[in-house]
């Protein structure tokens, strides 16, 4: 399966200046009355005018959390979405609309559906005397929801490894889950107390209220999706001890989450 990621370029070894930017960088939708309408903003950063293939593709996560192509087939999620245009060129400095649109081609169960809709950069360049392709593509993932649904993530369990933290998280609902918030990392025995831990994690800014009350690391906790059924390891907390007592605040899917975990 070809790697995805949000954003792929490659010249001969060498990362590709990605010339042009989308927004926003994902797109939850509702087609729970039949169809349902989305729109992407596309702008050329270049000097120059930028021609830009659109396309769908189905995806998933692989073990190392990186986004993968999956192959199609004729129930994928992928069939029922349409784009417009499907191909674009943009002036320098320009900015297009992208229109797509969700069209079932069978009966819909409740749940989420998801799709990613590619934006592909073909050029051609030179180097060491020979000619090279190369492209840079980006991918916007399309979540479609159809009738109610849950997301529900469960944090199971903090580790540390190499310095970074590793947040055990899995998703039991009928759609993708995700956290959102901030993490505290404190030494063992100089934990505040809760009152002051939620008000910072309630403040403007939670990290550098996190640290004034001791905190030897703080962040985001990671954002990256958690699909039903699946069960995930996911890295963030780079520079925090290699043990200690880790404060969570914020939300897991739809509920709000506040947990203090030894690691």
């Amino acid at each position: 399966m070809a790697v995805l990621g949000a954003v792929f370029a490659l010249v001969a070894g060498q990362a590709a200046a990605l010339e042009f930017a989308v927004a926003p960088a994902r797109v939850t939708i509702d087609f729970s009355k039949g169809r349902g309408q989305g729109r992407i903003e596309v702008t050329n950063r270049s000097s120059s005018d930028l021609t830009l293939g659109l396309g769908v593709v189905d995806f998933a996560l692989n073990a190392d959390n990186r986004v993968v192509r999956t192959a199609t087939t004729a129930d994928s999620f992928s069939n029922w979405l349409v784009v417009n245009p499907s191909e674009l060129t943009l002036p320098a400095g320009g900015t297009r609309t992208v229109r797509f649109a969700v069209r079932p081609l069978a009966e819909p169960r409740t749940g989420e559906y998801k799709a990613m809709i590619t934006f592909d950069q073909s050029n051609a360049g030179t180097m060491q005397g020979g000619a090279v392709s190369f492209g840079v593509s980006l991918g916007v993932p399309v979540y479609a929801t159809y009738g109610a649904v849950e997301r529900v993530a469960v944090l199971h369990d903090v580790t540390a490894e190499g310095g970074t933290l590793l947040f055990d998280v899995s998703s039991t609902g009928t759609a993708h889950a995700r956290l959102t918030g901030r993490w505290a990392a404190f030494a063992r025995g100089a934990l505040p107390g809760e009152a002051a831990l939620r008000e910072a994690g309630a403040a403007g800014d939670p990290e550098a209220a996190f640290r004034a009350l001791g905190a030897r690391a703080a962040g985001r906790l990671p954002a990256t999706a958690v699909f039903p059924g699946e069960r995930r390891r996911l890295g963030a907390g780079e520079g925090a001890p290699a043990s200690g007592v880790v404060y969570v605040h914020g939300a897991a899917g739809d509920a709000p989450i506040e947990r203090i975990l030894d690691y």
